[in-house]
């Protein structure tokens, strides 16, 4: 019989630390949070020092019932959840729920699932950390504040089913904000002229004018500078018709090299992964929602593949520097190892919980070899597991090895007119020449924004003729802020201090899902609805030098960190928080519904002749009649008029009338044209791609079961976001993928295989 019980939060990991502990040790998994606060009520006792009310969760009476059936017959009790805050509250809320005795608790953490890890572990047990355990109470003491009674003054003001969040509104204001600026942006014109020259050899390259005398002409203009020129305070932007007229000026003039430099550029490697920059590149890379990257990585954690995901720290257990030393060595050559491992400076705003980078747990093990391992157990998430540790591995290797170096070079030409002109006109020419790969070899860390790329220039020489075959005049116009993207959001929470990254991928969610109403996704960017703006500009109003603002959520987060090292108490902290959230909420909760809702316009209702006012309603704003609900008129807001219906040639075949483009909430369709009357819609044919559902191949569904029904297969489909593939027996198979099954992934050199 075991002596010694190990309490863990998930079946997966308990499976996982079962291979490393001998017959002496019994395994269970709390499946996640064992208690919580109720859903239907505050569950802060405001006048007892805001004490918690926890509930235990219906679903796991049974599971606190076998962990303290286990506790008592065993001589010690292993708390092994997640090393962070909430997996030390989790320890605590498992201790106390089934009623482990003082004496029998042993609180023990680790960053690796693996066999040394875990042993150590249980060798160096500690106490349960009340601290940590304060701190991540008041996190759910002050969100349940927050939470609560302000989403239910939204209930109120707005709509029912919205919700307001600690970080989620301050989140959300960032979006609006952007969206804000775009709508405000006015774009800026300049030009530039560029002159494609060739040598005797004829090698082309281009170059862009710089100087007229002296007068910089600046070739790429930032925001700044676009106002000045809007103010007409920057004279040096180039207009189309100087453009033009210089054209005319420089046919015929003789173009010589003035100047060649040439400097040495190093590119050193990214740090690797924390949670933050690991959500960030998941995005870019791979395509990867925050909530699906890090369920991802976390179920890599508990499998032992890689170590814990939440993380703010880049440093690197010597051990795991030493293998990978080695693995570069022998794959890359001794010129590729950096020689030492560079602890990175720490960039995370009030940056906690650091213990170690995101890093495979078997360094020297051949990376293919895992990712085949990965694919073998891991289920229907096997692919997504492998994309994701080939990411984790490639970035910790990178990180360690040497910078790339570039020899960039600049040239300077001056042209000289043909006619007696003695302005100096400058152009330049930059490239630049890969010498070392480097680390980027194996990896190049994405971007949000587009980068240009230099190309490579001839060998030059000063005081070269060249020769001019075309002058090139260019208009330009400056260009808006992009909206977020998951990536872009998640490095402004981080910049601003705002929230953990453990907590964003749980944010994105919420941002998106369709019952709240406040973004939708455009092109992978975060676009706010009329709901979104509506409620933060409410928050804003009422809540903005509170949670809304962004100082005061970042400087939270360092009260938040205080009370985990003991220097700040639980109620204090939280009490400071409640008494002025009280009185914004006393303000918000006086405001009419009408003023938040609706606004005034000079329009006149075309039916009555009352004023017409803007209004919110479940699918954005609207213009409304003020008599309502004698008068029920309504219309779309200017520009956002529907339009008219393209008839076809075609007939539909259930009424007989013509059948008309339309565009509906999922894309264009093709429906009847005396719709509502007929409501029919003509369904596009199914694509085969002759590859079966892998779900089904591993699991057959119930169709599949089904006695003469065709086997399963995927078929292309379109979504709101575009084409995917899904199996044909939906809904009995829910499986879907964005890749073409018929597409198979190249195989990489072996040389980059680890």
């Amino acid at each position: 019989m075991a002596q010694k019980l190990v309490v863990v939060e998930s079946p997966a990991k308990a499976k996982t630390i079962e291979k490393y502990l001998g017959k002496d040790y019994k395994v269970l998994a709390s499946v996640g949070h064992i208690r919580d606060l109720p859903e239907s009520s505050l569950g802060v006792t405001v006048d007892n020092g805001f004490a918690l009310e926890y509930v235990i969760n219906e679903d796991k009476q049974k599971v606190i019932e076998a962990i303290a059936k286990a506790a008592k017959r065993a001589d010690s009790v292993y708390l092994a959840t997640d090393y962070d805050r909430e997996g030390e509250a989790i320890a605590w809320h498992v201790a106390e729920a089934a009623q482990i005795p003082l004496e029998k608790r042993n609180r023990v953490t680790f960053t690796e699932i693996t066999r040394r890890a875990v042993t150590e572990a249980i060798e160096h047990p500690r106490e349960i950390d009340s601290r940590l355990v304060d701190a991540q109470q008041a996190r759910r003491a002050i969100d349940r504040l927050v939470g609560y009674p302000v989403s239910q003054l939204l209930w109120k003001k707005i709509r029912y089913g919205l919700s307001a969040g600690r970080v989620q509104s301050p989140a959300l204001r960032l979006i609006v904000e952007r969206e804000r600026e775009i709508r405000a942006f006015v774009p800026i014109e300049y030009w530039s002229l560029a002159a494609l020259l060739s040598t005797d050899a004829g090698e082309n390259f281009l170059a862009t004018l710089i100087q007229i005398g002296d007068r910089k002409v600046p070739t790429k203009i930032d925001r700044e500078t676009a106002m000045d020129a809007s103010r007409g305070t920057n004279p040096d932007i180039l207009t189309g018709q100087e453009a033009e007229t210089l054209k005319e000026a420089l046919q015929g003039a003789s173009f010589a090299v003035e100047d060649v430099r040439t400097k040495e550029q190093r590119r050193t490697p990214p740090p690797p992964f924390i949670t933050s920059t690991f959500q960030q590149e998941a995005s870019r890379k791979l395509g990867l929602s925050a909530r699906r990257a890090m369920g991802v990585a976390q179920r890599l954690y508990e499998g032992g593949y890689i170590t814990y995901m939440r993380t703010d720290s880049t440093s690197m257990a010597a051990e795991a520097v030493a293998e990978a030393a080695g693995l570069i060595k022998s794959s890359f050559g001794e010129q590729y190892w950096a020689g030492r491992y560079k602890h990175h400076d720490k960039k995370v705003a009030g940056a906690q919980e650091a213990h170690e980078c995101i890093r495979p747990t078997a360094m020297a093990r051949p990376r293919r070899e895992v990712e085949a391992e990965i694919r073998a157990d891991g289920g229907r998430d096997s692919e997504a597991m492998a994309r994701v540790y080939d990411l984790v591995w490639k970035r910790t290797v990178a990180s360690l090895m040497s910078p790339a170096v570039y020899d960039q070079v600049s040239v300077d030409i001056l042209a000289t007119p043909a006619s007696a002109n003695p302005v100096r006109y400058l152009f330049r020419a930059t490239g630049s020449t890969l010498r070392f790969d480097g680390f980027i070899r194996i990896y190049l860390e994405g971007s949000d924004e587009e980068e240009e790329a230099e190309g490579r220039l001839p060998a030059l020489t000063v005081e070269q003729a060249l020769q001019l075959l075309e002058l090139r005049p260019e208009q330009h116009f400056t260009q808006p802020p992009p909206r977020y993207t998951e990536a872009s959001l998640v490095k402004e929470l981080e910049e601003r201090g705002i929230g953990r990254p453990s907590t964003y991928a749980s944010i994105m969610g919420t941002l998106v899902e369709e019952k709240r109403d406040f973004t939708h996704m455009d092109n992978r960017r975060f676009k706010p609805t009329d709901t979104g703006e509506v409620t933060t500009d409410f928050l804003a109003r009422y809540f903005g030098d509170h949670f809304m603002d962004y100082k005061f959520t970042s400087d939270m987060e360092s009260h938040l960190d205080e009370v985990a090292e003991g220097r700040y108490a639980y109620q204090p902290m939280v009490e400071a928080f409640y008494l002025p959230l009280q009185d914004r909420l006393a303000r918000g909760s006086e405001v009419p519904k009408e003023e938040v809702t609706t606004e005034a316009t000079d329009e006149v209702c075309p039916e009555c002749g009352s004023p017409m006012v803007v209004k919110l309603g479940k699918r954005g704003k609207f213009l409304g009649c003020t008599n309502y609900p004698e008068c029920k008129k309504t219309l779309p807001m200017p520009g956002q008029e529907r339009e008219v219906p393209e008839l076809l040639d075609e007939k539909c075949p259930d009424c007989g009338n013509q059948l008309a483009k339309r565009k509906g909430r999922f894309g264009p369709f093709i429906g009847c044209s005396t719709y509502p009357e007929c409501k029919y819609i003509q369904r596009k044919p199914r694509t085969s791609t002759g590859m079966p559902c892998p779900k089904c191949v591993e699991e057959p569904c119930k169709k599949c079961k089904a006695k003469g029904v065709e086997p399963a297969e995927l078929i292309e489909r379109e979504g709101k976001r575009g084409k995917f593939y899904g199996c044909s027996h939906y809904p009995a198979c829910r499986h879907t993928q964005n890749a073409d099954p018929r597409e198979t992934k190249p195989e990489e050199p072996a040389v980059a295989a680890g």
